[in-house]
């Protein structure tokens, strides 16, 4: 499935942004929104999955693009500020999502502002292969089930570029194991059975496709897939199929405290904004 664009999101590609790969001392994934703090100097960064950029056998949690310097050529973007993995369904949802009082909702992200002497210039919001995106879609836990399950989206990795697929499910119990219940926001299946991520791919922005010449509204981030990190809860013996999981961007967002950078020139003011503060 190596193609040119995964070429390009692998270091080739002058620019950085959406789709990149990221990598940490021993782990590699995708870079999958540029972002800015919501207090403070409100500096920039990016965000991706806590496992791809949180290694606990090391004391600084560095991010490089695409290598870090004992595996291959490679700029130093950042370290990690804040991360989180797992949160209460109360505190995420607003609301208990099932009857066991040790449940969670899997969370996985972390963000990692960019580093003084990083060059911002080479940064960009476009994503390769969709274009400009609009804001967030919030998801209403009261809108109605075909504002979202059944709706196309798509995403860009560093495994396998660019990806189409339906959101099936949201808000889905995945594990129940030792007593407690594991919950994964969106459940999205790969267009024609066809695989929606590779290993690799965790971070990408999943991106739901514009309806009435509407933008493509990022909607989540791929945590993980049932060939390797999803360990969805299976009923009826049905055997897995290419499902792939995700957290709900918006709600990642308020937790970490961080708003989305959708346009070059939102960007730009950022920059100049903490250029100001600093």
């Amino acid at each position: 499935m190596f193609t040119e664009l995964v070429d390009k999101l692998c270091g080739s590609d002058e620019c950085i942004g959406s789709g990149s790969q990221v990598a940490s001392q021993d782990t590699f994934g995708t870079l999958g929104a540029i972002v800015k703090r919501r207090t403070g100097n409100k500096q920039i960064g990016f965000l991706t999955n806590r496992h791809v950029a949180v290694d606990l056998d090391y004391p600084n949690q560095k991010m490089y693009h695409p290598l870090p310097p004992n595996l291959g050529p490679g700029v130093y973007l950042g370290a990690v500020e804040r991360a989180t993995s797992f949160i209460t369904d109360d505190v995420w949802y607003g609301i208990y999502a099932g009857t066991n009082p040790e449940t969670f909702v899997r969370a996985d992200g972390a963000f990692i502002p960019f580093a003084h002497d990083f060059d911002i210039s080479t940064v960009t919001t476009t994503v390769r292969g969709v274009g400009d995106i609009g804001d967030v879609k919030v998801i209403d836990l009261q809108s109605p089930l075909n504002s979202l399950i059944g709706r196309q989206v798509c995403k860009i990795g560093r495994s396998s570029g660019h990806t189409t697929g339906t959101v099936v499910a949201y808000a889905l119990e995945y594990n129940d194991e030792k007593g407690i219940s594991f919950f994964t926001d969106l459940l999205v299946v790969g267009e024609n059975r066809q695989t929606f991520d590779l290993e690799g791919d965790s971070g990408s922005l999943i991106i739901l496709t514009g309806q009435d010449n509407e933008k493509p509204c990022p909607i989540g981030i791929i945590w993980g897939g049932t060939a390797n990190r999803g360990r969805l809860k299976l009923r009826c013996d049905h055997g897995p199929e290419n499902w792939t999981s995700g957290v709900d961007l918006g709600r990642l967002l308020d937790r970490l405290e961080l708003d989305l950078i959708i346009t070059n020139e939102s960007l730009k003011a950022a920059k100049a904004r903490v250029g100001g503060c600093s």
